[in-house]
């Protein structure tokens, strides 16, 4: 799953309890080890998509080796599918029909981490979509990584008809963030990067804060949950 093109808008109020975060925020400081404080039930929404034994020793290839113009397209999405990751929403301020800025948001899996000191990451956007105008002009923006209990707010995000049934944002340092995630972190634009069809964007952690639960992990194009340990 890539940055989708669809840009999702809500407004954003105080409504609703979230996440408890147990005082695992930190603005301006060093990272430190979590304390996990979070509690309230886990709802299992895979239907038996738990990362198998076999997936996570590996399999045969099968046939499925590919070079030269092959690589591309159909091939290389389904390579680095096999790159399990976490699912996040990037979370922009942008002016609404009135003027006014409101929150957008993009479900975003192309995340990591760049540098400790300074704190920096990335998220990699494709050019295409509607969110990438609005992070370009943007000078902040929030990184929220999801539960496992927020498929239908990574369906929202992605742009698929999916009604939350309330407001899916909250605000954490002066700026909106995903209500529920198991980390949140509110960031400034370092350096935009032009590469291939996609922009790379470089935030500094301005703030930060996480709590304990299970997150929510993409794996060869579907949405899997870690086995229980």
């Amino acid at each position: 799953m890539t940055a989708s093109d669809s840009l999702t808008a809500r407004h954003a109020d105080d409504e609703g309890a979230g996440r408890r975060f147990g005082g695992h925020g930190l603005v301006d400081r060093g990272l430190v080890d979590p304390e996990p404080t979070v509690d309230g039930p886990a709802v299992d929404v895979f239907a038996g998509n738990e990362l198998s034994s076999s997936e996570l020793s590996g399999n045969e290839f099968s046939g499925n080796e590919f070079s030269g113009a092959a690589v591309g397209g159909r091939n290389f999405r389904a390579a680095l599918g096999r790159f399990a990751t976490g699912i996040t929403v990037v979370t922009m301020l942008g002016p609404s029909q009135a003027g006014e800025p409101e929150p957008f948001g993009i479900t975003v899996n192309a995340f990591l981490s760049l540098s400790l000191d300074p704190p920096l990451v990335a998220v990699s956007i494709d050019k295409r979509a509607r969110a990438h105008k609005t992070l370009v002009a943007s000078r902040r923006f929030g990184v929220s990584v999801l539960s496992a209990e927020q498929v239908p707010v990574s369906d929202h995000f992605a742009g698929r008809p999916v009604e939350l049934g309330g407001v899916p944002y909250e605000e954490y340092e002066g700026f909106p963030v995903i209500r529920g995630a198991i980390a949140q972190l509110v960031l400034r634009t370092e350096q935009q990067v032009d590469v291939g069809d996609h922009t790379l964007f470089v935030g500094r952690v301005e703030a930060l804060r996480y709590a304990d639960g299970a997150p929510l992990i993409y794996f060869s194009s579907a949405y899997r949950r870690l086995p229980e340990p």
